[in-house]
């Protein structure tokens, strides 16, 4: 009996290994039977796509080949339009140039004097701006950082024009006038935001800097950063008017600042207008009625600085504006009489 069960048991396991070696043949049989069936899928899938490409191809050529001449067609008319666009803005690049540079030179000059910048053609610069924004910057010129930062200004973007002309002032071939035009235009433009620390810091950079230079466009921009300096000194002793050493020390650093931007520009509306209206601060009534009734009479003044004068006494008001205020009615209303 125990050699029945011992044969017994060998025969089971001959039987295991059978059926195991049995399966794993299937197994091969039917992974090579799959891979055969994907294989001969795949090329028939080819095949098929294929054959429907040529066959659309076949039925499409015409109407493809019609557009494609068609595509070639536009391409070339486009090139043509693009060729002659580039003809023309080449043709009045120069009087594009020269209106814009005329109109950054107005709206220089009224910056400069304290007055409201009017743009002659607004247009032209914001989309000069606009095309700016596409040319690399390290290549820019100081026409090309003045034009951008005459745009933000417009556009009310003090700071970006603060920026613009910061920029402007460093270009390394920009000439002595343009850096110190950029100087003049970024301090009043702090002075706008309120920051008059910061641009009487910037006049007195200009200042140090051109004050000796006795080339006449470099004295003017001087005399703009000094009246401008002596208007912001003269604003902080309004601010500081019941403090009377602040308010002497700032009215006597503006009185001179006035000074000496007359003895560079003698005639200038607004620079006559702040030393009358520095005087007028400082106790001196018969000069100041004197200074203003010249500044009302030179080439800049009338009403345009009549209405100037108005909008300054508004800053910052102290109770001897009042006076001040009787006083340029009074004079503006004999310079009409005399000029009707």
């Amino acid at each position: 009996q125990i050699a029945r069960t011992s044969d017994i048991g060998s025969g089971v396991d001959r039987l295991s290994v059978s059926i195991t070696a049995f399966g794993v043949l299937i197994t091969v049989v039917l992974f090579f039977g799959g891979l055969t069936g994907y294989f001969s899928t795949v090329t028939r899938a080819r095949r098929e796509a294929q054959d429907a490409s040529k066959k659309w191809f076949d039925d499409n050529a015409v109407q493809l080949k019609a557009q494609i001449i068609g595509m070639e067609q536009d391409v070339v008319a486009s090139k043509q339009a693009i060729n002659t666009a580039v003809t023309q803005v080449q043709l009045h690049e120069g009087e594009a140039h020269a209106l814009i540079s005329d109109s950054l030179n107005h709206a220089q000059l009224s910056l400069a004097a304290g007055r409201v910048v009017n743009l002659s053609d607004q247009n032209i610069i914001a989309a000069q701006a606009v095309v700016l924004q596409g040319k690399a910057e390290s290549s820019y010129s100081f026409m090309d950082w003045n034009t951008r930062a005459f745009a933000a200004l417009d556009n009310k973007k003090l700071e970006e024009a603060i920026f613009y002309w910061d920029k402007a002032a460093s270009v390394i071939n920009a000439g002595a006038e343009n850096a110190a035009k950029a100087m003049v235009n970024k301090g009043v433009a702090l002075g706008q935001l309120n920051r008059s620390e910061d641009a009487i810091v910037v006049y007195d950079s200009l200042i140090a800097q051109y004050s000796a230079d006795p080339a006449p466009a470099l004295r003017e921009q001087v005399a703009y950063a000094l009246s401008n300096k002596g208007f912001a000194k003269l604003l902080q002793a309004k601010q500081r008017w019941v403090n009377t050493e602040q308010r002497l020390n700032a009215l006597n650093v503006a009185k001179q600042c006035f000074s000496e931007a007359l003895e560079r520009r003698s005639n200038h509306a607004l620079m006559l207008s702040n030393s009358a209206y520095c005087a007028w601060l400082s106790g001196d009534s018969s000069y100041s009625e004197t200074q203003y009734a010249n500044a009302l009479r030179v080439a800049d003044g009338g009403e345009a600085l009549y209405k100037a004068t108005l909008g300054d006494l508004a800053i910052h008001p102290v109770d001897v504006d009042a006076g001040f205020n009787e006083l340029i009615e009074r004079l503006w209303r004999d310079f009409q009489q005399l000029n009707a």
